[in-house]
């Protein structure tokens, strides 16, 4: 039995805005990365249409869901996206974007849009209604990306989901390698469940 995990790379986006190379969508990625900061579930909002690579699976959201259950952990692979309103973007010297900072509240005036990992936000969602007094649903880890709202940043967006979305389906489901570090970090290795994935993985 081989379990393959593939890493695709490719030098143009299949999908996305027609001459974006990845090296330019990756380049504009790392000019409008604030750094990783945590924002609250409730604050997290799926993209919106003109830069959606995607429509969200509700099969998706409910196996994270599970995972996220069972093994009382949560994925922080998010990329959410705000909208500067102002004509110059913020200096990243001294950026501070802590949870209920003057800078969070000016941020979250105009959204937190999830590019990258709104599964995951849904699914956080979804485990905070089941469960409110667990403190590990309020909130979701990632990057900050600031930019101007214009065509030319839109289509960077989307490029960057679309490509994220060829890379082996990144996000979409809870891996095998997911499910396998989840359960090496709770001490709580089920070979029930590890069977289940193993057959999966064959049947694949």
């Amino acid at each position: 039995m081989n379990i393959n995990i593939n890493i695709f790379m490719t030098a143009g986006v299949v999908g996305s805005t027609p001459d974006i190379h990845y090296s330019s969508i990756n380049e504009w990625v790392n000019a409008h990365d604030y750094g990783t900061w945590e924002i609250l579930t409730d604050d997290a909002t799926s993209p919106e249409n003109e830069y959606r690579a995607r429509q969200a699976s509700v099969d998706a959201i409910n196996e994270k869901v599970d995972s996220f259950i069972n093994f009382q952990s949560k994925t922080e692979h998010s990329i959410f996206v705000v909208f500067w309103v102002k004509r110059t973007l913020p200096s990243k010297r001294n950026f501070n974007m802590h949870i209920h900072g003057p800078m969070y509240t000016q941020c979250r005036s105009t959204g937190f849009y999830c590019i990258t990992g709104d599964h995951t936000q849904l699914a956080l969602k979804v485990c905070q209604r089941r469960y409110p007094k667990n403190p590990l649903w309020k909130s979701l880890k990632g990057k900050l990306l600031i930019c101007h709202r214009n065509a030319k940043n839109l289509k960077y967006l989307k490029s960057w989901g679309i490509m994220d979305n060829v890379k082996g389906e990144v996000r979409t489901k809870v891996s095998f390698l997911d499910k396998i570090m989840s359960m090496h970090k709770t001490g709580r290795c089920c070979w029930t469940f590890l069977e289940k994935i193993l057959k999966a993985s064959i049947n694949q």
